[in-house]
């Protein structure tokens, strides 16, 4: 009996001890919570953010689908503003609507770098933390927290920079334009502008770039070869290391089995398929080949390694 009442006693002093524990954890959130309220709107931060949101909107809103149109021209000018050179290119005959392209395209695409595209209204909340978490464990960049939605945004109208205004705009671009546009056609804008390393932007020109033919033409390890790209355009170069774009297309198909969009039999011959490079012949009558032009491809693709970084 005395034994009985004694374990009673203890538990309730452990319940007690617990109750109170709770009560000063949960000021202590309240404390913290509020302090980093009052940092954010006093520090200057909240006009910051508010005027980073109402930048993103109006860039948006000035939108039509014709922006996400690779120009034909890039206009190259100097710190004064006076024009340089022009680089002409077929960008814009390059674009693919949406309707053409192949569902295994998208899938690919999805699998590897956004799983909850259909989900979300432009920010992987989860993922996006989840991300910053593991840049404060790893202390490197191991994890990718950005959207489909959040890449086109970033592609489309911000610079390679990192700085934590960058990002928010980033966050709010992406919000507005899945307002906007349909998750259709946010992925058509995204497979048209994302760079597939080596001067080849959008998927039709990937696709005539490396293999030299039609976009119907290409088998699903071909697909995931060049989904593989865009990841880190240098790194993934399967020019120059097609062992680590290979690395990833077997992570794709591997994706795509285990999400269920292929069968293990076609996700088996997939990944035997040799992939043999088919790069046509460079038309260099198209390019000046000057040093102003060599110069301003330097600074392109030091820009596009820090951003793919």
């Amino acid at each position: 009996m005395a034994q009985t009442k004694k374990r009673k006693k203890q538990k309730k002093k452990k319940q007690h001890r617990f109750f109170w524990f709770m009560i000063k954890l949960q000021i202590f959130l309240m404390v913290l919570t509020l302090g980093g309220l009052g940092y954010y709107y006093f520090g200057g931060y909240a006009e910051t953010v508010q005027e980073l949101q109402i930048e993103a909107l109006r860039m948006v809103s000035e939108s039509n689908e014709e922006t996400f149109v690779p120009a034909r021209t890039s206009l190259i000018y100097d710190l004064k503003g006076d024009l340089i050179t022009e680089l002409r290119g077929e960008k814009k005959a390059q674009y693919v609507k949406y309707e053409d392209i192949p569902a295994e395209f998208v899938s690919a695409m999805i699998s590897i770098e956004d799983k909850k595209y259909y989900n979300h209204k432009g920010v992987d909340y989860k993922a996006f933390f989840r991300a910053a978490k593991a840049i404060l464990q790893d202390r490197k960049i191991s994890q990718g927290g950005s959207t489909i939605t959040m890449q086109l945004a970033r592609t489309i109208y911000l610079d390679t920079g990192k700085y934590w205004q960058r990002k928010v705009t980033e966050i709010f671009i992406a919000l507005e334009l899945e307002k906007r546009y349909s998750k259709e056609k946010i992925m058509e804008f995204y497979l048209n502008n994302i760079y597939f390393s080596n001067g080849y932007y959008g998927i039709k020109s990937a696709c005539k770039g490396y293999f030299d033919c039609d976009l119907k033409d290409l088998s699903l390890s071909q697909i995931a070869f060049l989904c593989a790209i865009p990841n880190g355009p240098t790194y993934y170069d399967p020019i120059a290391h097609i062992d680590h774009t290979l690395e990833r297309r077997d992570l794709i198909l591997k994706n795509l089995y285990e999400d269920g969009k292929i069968s293990l039999n076609r996700y088996k011959e997939a990944v035997y398929e040799e992939i043999e490079l088919n790069v046509p012949k460079v038309d260099k009558s198209r390019f000046k080949n000057n040093s102003v032009d060599t110069y301003v491809y330097y600074c392109a693709t030091r820009a596009l390694m820090a951003k793919s970084g």
